[in-house]
C-alpha cells in the first residue's frame, strides 16, 4: 500500500484530567499532563497519513499544497494557540492526552475527506520527547515510549558506554473517556524496572541489538500490551522486534538530485496549472529508509547487506537531474513514482522482499510502500 505523509505544527496548552477524579487518581494516571493551573503547553507535530489511487495525468495521489491546505485550515487550525479543554468542543468533557487527540484529529480528518478518493488511515501526534501516540482508522491507538537504555559497547580492542535509543509500542483495549491505555504511574515503574534490568548490557559482542530487542519484548510482553520494540544505535540504521521471532531490519541512505515535475504530453500552461512551483527546476536531499522482515536472528552480515544494496540503487541518482534518467522519461517523477521505482530496483537488487520503504523529499513530505 502507497501512503502519503504530511507533517503539520501547532501550538496549544492543554491539562489531562477527569473532574470527576481525586488529585491522586489524575496524577496516577496522567502525571505531568495533570500538572498547570489552568494548565501548560506543547509544540505539537500532527503527521497526517493518506492513501489512495495515483493520478495517471499528475503521478500524484493528490496534490500536496492541495492536501495541507484542506488539513490546515480544517483541522489544524482548530487547535493552533488554543486552550484545548475550553476551545475545542469534543475535548470539553474528556481528557486531552496524545492519544486523545490523535483519535479525535483523524476523526475530523476523516470527515473532511468522506467524498475525496484519497482517504486518512491514520494521524500520529508528537506532543514532546516522552509523549506520542498514533490512531489508525480501524480504530486501533498506539502508545510510543521513549527512552535512554544505557549499555557497554566492547570488543578485544575498545570498551565505551552509550544510551541506545529504545522506543516501546503498545497498544490496547483504549476508552477515551479516560485517554490512555494504561495509567501514566504503570509505564514509569514498568519503565524504570527495565532500566535498571538492562542497564550495563554488552551490545557488540554478546548481546547484538535485534537480541536486545527481542530480550525486552520477553520482559515487557506480560507487563505491557507490546506491539513492537525499536532499538536504535546508529542514525543510519535500526532493528524492530515485533513478536513471534520476527525482525525488522532497517537501514537508510540519502541521495540530493533536482527535478521539475512534467507531463510531457501536456502544454505549459497546464503543467504550471497542475505542478505550481514544483513545475519549476528544483531539488532536494531524498531520505530513504529500507525495512526488511526476517525470522530469527538479525546478522550484522544482514545489515551490511542491506546498506550496500540500497547504496549501489540510489548511487547512480546521486547528484544527478531525474528528468534526464531513462526510468523518468515518460512518468513525472513524482514522490509517489520515485518511491515505486526505487522499491523494484531495491528488490532486484537485494533479491528480498521489502517490508517497508520510505522517502522523505523534505522533512513535511513523506511517501511509504508496504
Amino acid at each position: 500500500m502507497l501512503t502519503i505523509n504530511r507533517k503539520f505544527n501547532f501550538s496549544a496548552a492543554h491539562r489531562s484530567l477527569n473532574p470527576l477524579w481525586s488529585d491522586e487518581k489524575n496524577l496516577h494516571y496522567y502525571d505531568n499532563g495533570f500538572l498547570g493551573d489552568p494548565g501548560h503547553g506543547h509544540n505539537y507535530q500532527a503527521f497526517f497519513i493518506f492513501s489512495g489511487p495515483i493520478d495517471e495525468k499528475t503521478g500524484m495521489v493528490m496534490e500536496l499544497s492541495k492536501l495541507k491546505r484542506l488539513v490546515e485550515e480544517n483541522v489544524v487550525a482548530g487547535y493552533d494557540h488554543k486552550f484545548i479543554n475550553e476551545d475545542v468542543a469534543v475535548f470539553k468533557n474528556r481528557p486531552v492526552t496524545t492519544e486523545n487527540l490523535a483519535l479525535y484529529m483523524l476523526k475530523e480528518a476523516e470527515c473532511l475527506f468522506e467524498n475525496e478518493v484519497i482517504h486518512p488511515v491514520s494521524c500520529h501526534v508528537i506532543e514532546s520527547d516522552k509523549a506520542e501516540a498514533t490512531a489508525y482508522s480501524g480504530g486501533l491507538v498506539e502508545r510510543y515510549i521513549n527512552l535512554k537504555l544505557p549499555v557497554n559497547k566492547a570488543n578485544e580492542e575498545t570498551f565505551c558506554q552509550k544510551k541506545l535509543d529504545l522506543k516501546l509500542v503498545i497498544a490496547g483495549s483504549f476508552v477515551p473517556e479516560t485517554g490512555v491505555i494504561l495509567p501514566e504511574a504503570n509505564i514509569k515503574k514498568i519503565c524504570g524496572d527495565l532500566i535498571r534490568d538492562f542497564r550495563g548490557r554488552d551490545c557488540l559482542c554478546k548481546n547484538p541489538l535485534w537480541q536486545i530487542a527481542k530480550d525486552i519484548w520477553e520482559y515487557v510482553e506480560d507487563l505491557l500490551p507490546i506491539r513492537k520494540v525499536v532499538v536504535v544505535d546508529d542514525s543510519d540504521c535500526y532493528f524492530e522486534y515485533i513478536g513471534d521471532d520476527q525482525c525488522v531490519v532497517v537501514v537508510r541512505d540519502l541521495f540530493c538530485a533536482s527535478h521539475k515535475l512534467i507531463n510531457r504530453e501536456l502544454s505549459e500552461e497546464k503543467n504550471r496549472e497542475l505542478f505550481g512551483k514544483c513545475h519549476q527546476f528544483h531539488g532536494h536531499s531524498f531520505n530513504v529508509e529500507l525495512a526488511v522482515k526476517v525470522a530469527g536472528c538479525a546478522p550484522k552480515k544482514l545489515l551490511c547487506e542491506l546498506a550496500g544494496g540500497l547504496k549501489r540503487v540510489i548511487d547512480p541518482w546521486r547528484h544527478q537531474n531525474l528528468n534526464k534518467l531513462e526510468v523518468f522519461s515518460e512518468q513525472v517523477s513524482t514522490g509517489e513514482l520515485v518511491i515505486q521505482v526505487l522499491k523494484d530496483k531495491i528488490t532486484k537488487e537485494i533479491g528480498r522482499d521489502v517490508y517497508r520503504l520510505r522517502l522523505w523529499e523534505t522533512d513535511n513530505n513523506r511517501f511509504c510502500l508496504r
